[in-house]
Parts: C-alpha cells; sequence; structure tokens
C-alpha cells in the first residue's frame, strides 16, 4: 500500500539533546558505542570536587575517566558508594552507566535519586532519554511532562508530544503541537534534528519541529491539505530542513495508477 511506501519518509524527529551533565553530543537517543565519544562522555561525568581526589577510590575513578574506562570507573564508585552512602555517588554511576550505554543500570541508578531528589533535573532527563531509547514512551512522557512542569521549556513540551504521537494519543499531541506553536520561544529554541543515516545533523527551531510532527501526524490521518499547509509552514521557518522536503515530495508525487 502507499501509505506503507510512504513509512520510511514518515520517521519523526529524533530530537538531538543534551543532558545536563553531558557535553552537547547528542549523538541519539541512546549513547555512541565509539571510543572517541566514549572519552568525551567520560570527561562530562566528573562531578567529583577536587578535595575528594585524595580518597583512593576517586584516585581510581578519575584516572579511569581519564583514559575512558567505564568498568573500573564504575567498580571505584561502587566501592566509594558502600563506603559512603551519599547519594551523589549513585547520581555519577547513572551518568556513567547512561556514558557506557549501560542503559538499563543507568534506569535503575537515577530512579533512586529521583525518589529521593524529584527535582534532579539531569536525572530526570537521563531517564526520559533512556526510556526512550528503550521504546518505553508511557515512562518517557512522564519524566518529559515533569520536566517541562519543572522548567517550561519549549524542548521538553516537543519531546512530550512526540512520545504522545508514538502512544497514539493524537489529540493530545495536537494540542500540545499548537500549545508549542503559540510559544514564542518555541521559534527561538533550537533543537538539533536527525535527518537520516549518514547526513549531517540539522539545527531547527522547535516551533518548525512541531509543525513538521503535525504535518506527519496529519499525512497519518489522510488529512493531505492540512498536512501540505503544515510541511509549508515548517519550511518557512527552516527553509532547509529536510523532513518536511522530503514530506512534501510525498505529498506532491503523482500516485501510480495500476
Amino acid at each position: 500500500m502507499l501509505i506503507m511506501k510512504k513509512q520510511l519518509l514518515l520517521i519523526f524527529l529524533i530530537a538531538i539533546f543534551s543532558l545536563a551533565f553531558a557535553q552537547k553530543k547528542k549523538t541519539s537517543v541512546n549513547p555512541a558505542n565509539n571510543t572517541t565519544q566514549n572519552t568525551q562522555n567520560m570527561n562530562s561525568v566528573r562531578s567529583v570536587s577536587a578535595k575528594d581526589t585524595t580518597d583512593y577510590d576517586i584516585r581510581v575513578y578519575s584516572n579511569a575517566v581519564s583514559i575512558g574506562d567505564f568498568y573500573t570507573a564504575i567498580t571505584a564508585i561502587h566501592y566509594k558508594y558502600a563506603k559512603d552512602s551519599n547519594i551523589k555517588w549513585l547520581d555519577t554511576l547513572s551518568r556513567l552507566y547512561f556514558s557506557g550505554s549501560m542503559i538499563r543500570q543507568a534506569i535503575l541508578t537515577a530512579e533512586i535519586v529521583v525518589q529521593k531528589q524529584p527535582n534532579n533535573i539531569a536525572m530526570l532527563e537521563l531517564l526520559a532519554m533512556s526510556y526512550s531509547g528503550m521504546g518505553d514512551s508511557k515512562a518517557s512522557l512522564a519524566k518529559y511532562e515533569k520536566l517541562f512542569e519543572l522548567t517550561q521549556k519549549p524542548y521538553y513540551q516537543y519531546q512530550c508530544a512526540v512520545e504522545e504521537y508514538n502512544l497514539g494519543r493524537i489529540g493530545e499531541c495536537e494540542a500540545r503541537i499548537k500549545s508549542i506553536q503559540a510559544n514564542p520561544a518555541a521559534e527561538k529554541e533550537k533543537i538539533n534534528i536527525n535527518v537520516g543515516q549518514n547526513q549531517p545533523l540539522q539545527s531547527v527551531s522547535i516551533k518548525a519541529a512541531a509543525l513538521n510532527l503535525l504535518g506527519v501526524m496529519q499525512m497519518k490521518l489522510n488529512k493531505n491539505e492540512e498536512a501540505k499547509k503544515s510541511f509549508e509552514e515548517s519550511l518557512k521557518l527552516a527553509p532547509d530542513f529536510s523532513l518536511p522536503k522530503g514530506n512534501l515530495e510525498v505529498l506532491t508525487k503523482p500516485k501510480d495508477k495500476k
């Protein structure tokens, strides 16, 4: 069916966004596995104060971080946490697990931190991204909703819309996108978009990204004229944005007659 053939072009945006504790990599929803990126991630988890470096476990941790050795760094922090139950060590462990692509462990440790620190932005974002990467849109949505509640940032509202779309909550997704459209900050705030394999990331406004998502949703509902307008509005804001361009081509391409 034509709709099935369209799906490759209708893959909606994967937002690329750095955690508060990470360098602005975003790589993808899942952490990168290459050594160079992992070394950058390891540098980003240096959240230990200078005075702690006299501690043997922290010296081991610091040495491991400096060479990108996740496993030794994690072991050192586990020893440290066994001796000192300060929640900051679980915070550090969660960051290490995430950077090392050990997502289930990252989630387990971050959830413990969030239980004790409900407004910990970095851990909430780590959880939202991790759940999304594992395909658990319901859990991811809950974290993004909390993040938006705490910060009112359009980025988090956009991610809520993405997860609502994934869950098939079309009415909620549409209402959220309209809210994004009405927010002046959404036109100024940028988001890095993965537009395809071996393609450079594109930086577009949250509003442009949301309009493309709206168009994708409208196409799915066979509201092609409305979808065309949404893609055109997205391109007015971001003329080089590849995703709405591709979606418009699908809409305007003559249908094969059989």
